[in-house]
């Protein structure tokens, strides 16, 4: 997934892009270790359910703080469809 540009509005600093793009991929690092622990043999889908919540997250004003909730509602529905194995 490549990471959106928050650079299209001139309203907005540079380092504050660069600071929101840093947030954005230390929280996916963290959600994805998270994930992986819960699900370790379905990384891929995991992996697609965190670049659509990232997607997602960027068509808010404050997408730092959204996708934790927009991963966990992806992660949870591949759940519910058991497209993820859970460890034993």
């Amino acid at each position: 997934m490549k990471t959106q540009q928050c650079s299209s509005n001139i309203h907005v600093a540079p380092q504050f892009c660069r600071q929101l793009k840093e947030a954005i991929v230390r929280t996916k690092e963290r959600l994805r270790a998270k994930y992986a622990e819960l699900f370790p043999f379905s990384a891929g889908n995991v992996e697609q359910a965190l670049d659509e919540a990232e997607e997602l997250a960027w068509g808010t004003p404050f997408p730092h703080l959204f996708l934790p909730d927009f991963a966990e509602v992806r992660v949870n529905a591949l759940a519910t469809r058991s497209e993820l194995v859970v460890a034993a």
